[in-house]
């Protein structure tokens, strides 16, 4: 079975859990020092721009990140937004909900450790 086949034949739900635990987390850090340094910058642009005194939130960019992909879905479904939905979504579940971030948490170095095997394996 091709990695595109495999791919396919898992949920969106398993892929975007996956991607935000193990591939994404590598090349972009853990989603909430990402997603709080976006926040960060949209809320000095935003205050700058609108003249107000706010603050985006983490949550705040993962709904936004989903309004985004949503908007892009209604030109046409992709499975790609799909799977970032679900990404965000569940993210917006980890950055409130104590017992999701641990079940991450535990996701995350679960992948971590794969991923050291594999590196190992491949090196040999």
């Amino acid at each position: 079975m091709s990695l595109t086949t495999e791919v396919k034949t898992k949920l969106v739900v398993e892929e975007a859990l996956e991607l935000i635990t193990g591939e994404r987390q590598a090349q972009y850090s853990h989603p909430v020092d990402n997603l709080s340094d976006i926040a960060e910058a949209w809320s000095v642009y935003l205050r700058r721009r609108l003249h107000t005194k706010f603050d985006v939130l983490a949550t705040d960019v993962a709904a936004l990140m989903i309004l985004l992909k949503v908007i892009r879905q209604a030109r046409g479904y992709n499975r790609d937004s799909t799977v970032d939905i679900c990404g965000y979504a569940e993210l917006m579940e980890v950055f409130n909900e104590a017992h999701a971030e641990r079940r991450f948490n535990e996701l995350s170095n679960i992948s971590k450790k794969f991923a050291t095997e594999l590196d190992t394996t491949l090196d040999r």
